[in-house]
């Protein structure tokens, strides 16, 4: 990149596309790297490009709840399989490796996670419980299921 673009053409740049540095980097005439490089030198550039990247997850996650709530399988499974893991929604395995044995957790469906997303998919339905749970489970306040 030629030290010709100043911070505010690049941060232009970069808001025009949406913090995609390819596209960024294509409309200035220079390559992603220089881009990238002048991005990691300046702290308004990064603050810019982690800003684009927050929403683009936090919209993606709106996107996976709206399948959640819309009672997509692929969707509940997706979000047992990331968020579920401190609940334990994991297949555990004995594996042997060195003569050693040690539990390996794997996000493949098991029983336990089939019976969460049969659960969620049932409170989806129906706006409650389909079969007993835990004692005192409920739906979170404001959580209904879709008309």
């Amino acid at each position: 990149m030629s030290h010709h673009h100043k911070v505010a053409e690049i941060k232009k740049a970069l808001e025009t596309y949406h913090g995609c540095v390819h596209l960024a980097a294509e409309s200035l005439g220079v390559w992603p790297s220089a881009v990238y490089a002048r991005i990691k030198k300046s702290p308004e550039l990064q603050e810019l490009v982690e800003s684009f990247s927050g929403r683009l997850v936090d919209f993606a996650e709106l996107k996976l709840e709206q399948a959640v709530r819309n009672g997509e399988r692929w969707a509940v499974l997706f979000t047992l399989r990331t968020k579920g893991r401190h609940r334990g929604y994991v297949e555990k395995k004995e594996i042997e490796t060195s003569g050693h044995m040690h539990l390996e957790t794997t996000p493949h469906v098991g029983p336990e996670l089939d019976k969460a997303i049969s659960r969620v998919l049932g409170v989806l339905e129906t706006g409650r419980e389909t079969s007993p749970s835990c004692p005192g489970d409920e739906l979170p306040e404001g959580f209904r299921a879709p008309d």
